[in-house]
């Protein structure tokens, strides 16, 4: 959205006294972003038409967003989106965290490959041990807001705070009697239970189980209760992007097409890993 806001910074800036009209620039970007945040494609084409109609003045910035945004709006918009598991990340930014944190720890681009394959293997141990470090403590922690709460009870220390947090916040619009229909993105998207599974515990006075939390938010994911049962007044008709038998039919139909191609790459690993640490070795007796 950063390029848009750039782009569109041009077409609200008086050509006259350079100084830009914040106030239309700023209805500009939250109409575009209403058409991004719409959960239906129905409803992204009618709020994009009444953006169109509303911006037709703007010829030079329609066609840049015809041309750049546009046609990929399935990778972006939420209509799109919401069908995938993908825990809330809905931008490129921790990736390209990561990608920067990557290079930084390599230091300069300028050394052997051998040796920035090394770095790389390091820097992955690494943040495995920092991982396994932060689970760990997790594990052992005790959020106050979620510690005197019953309804979370059988989850602490079994499934992740984040999603925890995110459970109890839904739970408390549900006793507000903020939410009327359920939309069921949220176990989609989150892998976590939605409204009409939550409602239940409203009352809180009763424990959630940390089953209907998908394996992603399980601190110990091998605990995880592979076989089980749709939860009672759980939805059927919408497919759940986390449920366990779409998950063992992924991965019995990806062990059977990629099983060769996995093996012949650990092997190319292994030999890999084995020659940089005889050349490691040569180089320290060397030295």
């Amino acid at each position: 959205m950063k390029s848009v806001e750039a782009k569109s910074l041009a077409s609200f800036t008086d050509s006259t006294t350079g100084v830009v009209n914040r106030a239309k620039h700023s209805d500009f970007l939250v109409a575009f972003r209403d058409c991004v945040e719409q959960k239906t494609p129905t409803d992204f084409k009618n709020k994009l038409q009444l953006f169109r109609q509303t911006y037709h003045k703007y010829g030079d910035l329609l066609a840049f967003l015809d041309r750049e945004w546009l046609p990929y709006a399935e990778y972006f918009c939420r209509y799109s989106t919401n069908q995938f598991l993908n825990c809330g990340e809905n931008t490129t930014s921790p990736i390209e965290g990561l990608h920067a944190q990557l290079k930084s720890y390599l230091v300069t681009s300028k050394i052997p490959v051998n040796d920035t394959f090394q770095r790389i293997v390091h820097y992955i141990d690494q943040q495995q041990i920092l991982v396994r470090k932060r689970i760990d403590d997790e594990k052992l922690s005790r959020p106050v807001s979620l510690a005197h709460n019953f309804v979370f009870k059988d989850c602490l220390g079994t499934v992740a705070s984040r999603a925890l947090f995110h459970v109890r916040d839904e739970i408390d619009l549900l006793s507000k009697g903020t939410r009327f229909v359920c939309d069921h993105i949220i176990r989609t998207t989150h892998d976590i239970p939605c409204d009409c599974e939550l409602k239940p515990f409203t009352n809180k006075l009763v424990s959630i189980d940390p089953s209907l939390f998908g394996p992603i938010w399980w601190l110990n994911p091998t605990e995880y209760p592979r076989q089980q049962s749709n939860p009672p007044d759980s939805h059927t008709t919408v497919p759940h992007v986390g449920e366990p038998q779409r998950r063992e039919d992924m991965a019995k139909e990806q062990k059977t097409k990629g099983a060769s191609t996995k093996a012949a790459e650990t092997k190319e690993m292994r030999a890999i890993r084995l020659a940089l640490k005889m050349k490691a070795d040569k180089r320290e007796r060397e030295e």
